[in-house]
């Protein structure tokens, strides 16, 4: 099973709630992960004041109405007046969603369970790409009130967008689950969604190459060869971990080592747009980010300083900003990655 973005950041809910009947063999788990420290109270009061802002004005009642009421009220809603009250399609707002603890599908003790190895232990493949912001700024650039934050507000939050993916394979790894990290970097002329800044290898774009999907339309030139040759590659390692998740990338192509902290055995996909398993260490990408786990480092074998994932991209250029000949491009792949940010 895998999914990118909220859709990652899912199966890792799934894990934990189906651990005594798994149905899966393997996890892929692509620029997403949820906190795995114990969700607030504070947290979920928000999600419910929320809740209930917007029901209160389509109609359906507030927190005093019957809670079963005002559910079967804001089901009888068209979908396009509810995203219209809700973050991310109507602008800023105070309002927040996020799953809450229920104790069946997302729970408050999120922290014992990680350190019990209480989910699904199944081989993991996880990763994220080289500037997850890169999408961001792109919509940014199309909002005619945005603010224009500096290059370095930007790369501070790219820096920390993707802590919990790192977190996620140290927990992997230490309850001796295989486990596989790589970190996508290919850019590519027909998906660059903006040149000043540079959208680098931002958001959703590995997504694109599992689906064998190319950007087509006035001015955006076609895919180039090394393009194709990578797009070939992360399939077939795809889906060599699809059949065999324990064996699989073992013996794909070179093989894939098996991920280590420590050592270099992260998997650098498109590293320099080159086809093929570019290894390095984890740490550059990874020194912005404390991290909580794994659950005891020193019996995993993994030092303090090499936890926990950040991308460190280079600084880019100054300069008046620019958008790119794929931005029509954006819009698409915004509605895919609607909520990674909120």
């Amino acid at each position: 099973m895998f999914g990118q973005s909220e859709g990652s950041a899912s199966l890792e809910y799934y894990a934990y709630a189906w651990k005594e009947d798994p149905i899966i063999a393997g996890l892929i788990q692509q620029s997403g992960s949820i906190n795995h420290e114990n969700p607030s109270p504070q947290e979920a009061k928000a999600v419910e004041d929320s809740w209930f802002s917007v029901a209160n004005t389509l109609g359906c009642g507030n927190a005093s109405s019957d809670h079963d009421g005002v559910v079967e009220c804001m089901r009888t809603k068209d979908m396009e007046d509810i995203l219209a009250l809700v973050p991310g399609f109507a602008g800023s707002s105070n309002l927040t969603f996020r799953p809450v603890a229920d104790e069946i599908t997302v729970f408050s003790d999120l922290e014992e369970r990680t350190k019990a190895g209480n989910f699904i232990k199944v081989p993991l493949l996880m990763g994220a790409v080289d500037y997850e912001t890169g999408l961001t700024i792109a919509l940014d650039l199309t909002d005619p009130n945005a603010t224009s934050p500096t290059q370095e507000y930007w790369d501070n939050i790219d820096e920390h967008s993707m802590c919990s993916v790192g977190e996620r394979a140290n927990i992997s790894i230490s309850h001796d689950i295989p486990t596989w990290r790589y970190r996508y970097f290919g850019t590519w002329p027909n998906m660059q969604l903006s040149t000043y800044p540079d959208s680098g290898a931002w958001h959703t774009i590995d997504v694109l190459a599992v689906f064998d999907f190319f950007p087509q339309g006035p001015e955006i030139p076609d895919e180039n060869s090394a393009q194709i040759s990578t797009g070939n590659y992360i399939r077939g390692a795809w889906a060599a971990f699809a059949k065999d998740p324990q064996e699989g990338l073992k013996s794909y192509e070179d093989g894939w080592p098996l991920y280590n902290p420590q050592e270099s055995t992260l998997i650098r996909l498109a590293y320099n747009n080159q086809t093929g398993a570019n290894l390095g260490r984890p740490y550059p990408y990874d020194k912005g980010c404390n991290s909580t786990f794994p659950v005891d480092r020193s019996e995993a074998g993994i030092e303090t300083d090499s936890v926990g994932p950040s991308s460190t991209p280079e600084a880019f250029n100054g300069g008046g900003r620019r958008l790119g000949s794929s931005l029509a491009f954006a819009f698409w792949a915004a509605v895919v990655s609607a909520f990674i940010y909120n």
